[in-house]
């Protein structure tokens, strides 16, 4: 980045690069002729002698996770280091604060031709995937912005894949209960096959919604179904450990990274609870109309028909639902509020799995 500022001829850019260059001179082992070439084969010689950043270290697993080329990796780690590394973040202030274009910038020096750098920076993988974005702040100039899934990532995982894949996908949905529990719901079985089938023979566009009031187990049956099916059920976007909810495009952003992680190696399924969240305030008025719709309709269908890892959605209201969602759905299930004998079951077993005491004898579900 320092060697591509300095090649601009602007006298305003070499003085903040001298600057720069003066605060950081020890780390650069510079000396007062500011030959960059040379601080860049210093730099190079002793890349050894400094521990490799944790935040690159995760964004480099990330890259392999992701299965990123050489252009994407290199542009995911600037990234990183210029919204987590000082030295590289005030460089791009330097840069975006003399009016030059950050993203230019950045793909230059991730290997793009200067003529093709911003467009290739727009179609990244990092940006089509929401892991960041640019933002203007206040005075006006342009910063790297990491998105939720990003920023969680870098703050918390540890620098290997099991870590990677745990952290930016979600927790893993452990089954608590059994089909036998869910006797009640006629379809289970059906359901059950359902995913083994889409797993079995890698199906595109498998999407299961249980839709029912609040309490009726949806989540709690999404996990047996999958456990059933011997799948991996993992939630996606959900809140994380500080209690940080994300917003509808968090959410979103994590379906798609979680589609794109865990397609390859199949196995698996995702649990999206609380579907409300996909489609926002959308509602049906009057006629075919619906109000309050968030993002693209398009977008959600494609989202819906092109998924290579089943789904389970649950929603409490499905009235809300758009009837084209509705369509791309392989089962609608309405879940009832169980019988007083399978509710005692599960709760039975469920305290047991928990270590708790028994249900006392006389309890009413």
């Amino acid at each position: 980045m320092a060697l591509r500022i300095g090649a601009v001829g602007d006298v305003r850019l070499r003085r903040a690069l001298n600057e720069w260059a003066d605060t950081h001179a020890e780390w650069l082992r510079l000396d007062d002729k500011r030959d960059w070439a040379a601080a860049l084969a210093t730099l190079e010689d002793r890349h050894d002698l400094e521990p490799q950043p944790h935040v690159l270290a995760v964004a480099d697993v990330l890259a392999t996770t992701l299965a990123l080329d050489a252009f994407d990796t290199a542009l995911l780690r600037l990234l990183v280091a210029v919204d987590r590394l000082p030295r590289a973040c005030a460089l791009a202030e330097a840069w975006s604060e003399n009016g030059r274009d950050l993203p230019g910038l950045l793909g230059q020096a991730a290997g793009a031709a200067p003529v093709d750098a911003g467009r290739a920076v727009r179609r990244s993988a990092a940006l089509r995937l929401g892991l960041a974005s640019f933002r203007a702040n206040r005075r006006g100039v342009i910063e790297v912005s990491l998105r939720w899934s990003l920023e969680r990532l870098v703050d918390r995982a540890a620098a290997e894949h099991a870590s990677v894949v745990a952290t930016l996908i979600g927790p893993h949905q452990d089954a608590r209960l059994t089909l036998a529990d869910f006797a009640h719901v006629t379809d289970a079985d059906f359901l059950t096959r359902l995913l083994m089938g889409a797993a079995r023979d890698r199906a595109s566009g498998v999407n299961i919604l249980i839709h029912g009031p609040p309490g009726t187990g949806k989540t709690e049956l999404a996990r047996t179904l999958a456990q059933a099916a011997g799948l991996a059920l993992y939630g996606v976007g959900e809140a994380d450990d500080d209690g940080d909810e994300p917003d509808r495009w968090d959410r979103v952003t994590a379906l798609q990274l979680a589609q794109r992680l865990m397609a390859p190696a199949g196995g698996a399924a995702l649990l999206f609870d609380e579907m409300e969240d996909l489609i926002g305030d959308a509602k049906p008025v009057n006629g075919d109309w619906i109000s309050g719709r968030s993002g693209s309709k398009v977008f959600v269908n494609r989202l819906l028909e092109t998924n290579d890892v089943p789904v389970i959605w649950t929603t409490n209201t499905l009235g809300n639902v758009d009837a084209a969602i509705l369509r791309r759905m392989s089962f609608v299930l309405r879940l009832d509020l169980p019988t007083p004998g399978a509710a005692r079951r599960m709760l039975e077993r469920i305290a047991t799995k928990e270590g708790d005491r028994p249900v006392r004898p006389g309890w009413k579900p």
